[in-house]
């Protein structure tokens, strides 16, 4: 188990100059060890029917404070200096020992 480290990363808002919106540089939510899984089966028939083609899977460890991703909104995941976009989170029957964070690559 966790065979390759990323990076959760919190989008934050910048704030506003003259009535403008501001870019700031994401926040570092949680650096950590997960074990990447490519979907298999009916999960990837069901991607390509809603044109995620690529999609990759990270198993990582349950820990208190990655509760706070029940709202995924915001937060995106750096693995091998590749952006992905979390769209689902899976708490993997709420037994408190592994999360399954599905993410799509973001060109």
């Amino acid at each position: 188990m966790g065979n390759v480290k990323i990076k959760i990363m919190k989008e934050v808002d910048g704030g506003r100059v003259n009535g403008r919106p501001v870019d700031a540089p994401p926040v570092l939510f949680r650096e950590c060890w997960a074990e990447p899984i490519s979907l298999k089966g009916a999960e990837l028939y069901n991607s390509i029917n809603a044109k995620l083609t690529n999609t990759i899977i990270f198993k990582v460890r349950y820990c208190k404070k990655m509760e706070n991703l029940w709202n995924f909104k915001g937060y995106h995941v750096l693995f091998k200096d590749c952006k992905y976009r979390i769209y689902d989170i899976d708490f993997a029957k709420n037994d408190k020992q592994f999360i399954e964070i599905r993410c799509e690559a973001v060109k």
